[in-house]
């Protein structure tokens, strides 16, 4: 099955690429580190914007502790109403002022969606780099 994840337009994607504010990159480390402090305590959220396929994957799942939206889902979830963004995605939507790190893959697609994000009005967003390319050793 083929990812539908470019329904973000080709001159959207370059837009937040370039021409948005810089995303500071987290590592592999520091992910590990906030995940073990009990995420929802802290105000921690791993966002993983990857296709339900591929976090349903054998691969290369979803992380322990990781919330899940397709990027291509990511503009219009974000402004849900809360106990919308809730029924529909299955966890609380996240605050402007949360701490957020976004990873896909390979970090391409986290980064656009770090700058969305940002473009929103979320205040703490970080980029996973490494992803989940780097988290499964591929």
């Amino acid at each position: 099955m083929r990812s539908n994840w470019l329904n973000i337009a080709p001159t959207q994607i370059r837009h937040f690429q370039t021409s948005s504010p810089i995303i500071e990159n987290v590592t592999k480390e520091q992910v590990q580190s906030y995940l073990q402090k009990s995420p929802s305590e802290h105000g921690f959220l791993l966002l993983d914007v990857r296709e339900v396929e591929e976090v349903e994957s054998n691969d290369m799942p979803l992380i322990d502790g990781a919330k899940n939206i397709p990027m291509g889902r990511v503009p219009e979830a974000m402004q849900l109403p809360d106990e919308q963004f809730e029924r529909k995605f299955h966890f609380p939507k996240p605050k402007q002022n949360q701490f957020i790190v976004c990873m896909c893959r390979s970090g391409r697609r986290s980064l656009v969606v770090a700058n969305i994000l940002k473009e929103l009005g979320y205040q703490q967003v970080y980029n996973y780099k490494g992803s989940a390319l780097e988290w499964y050793n591929k």
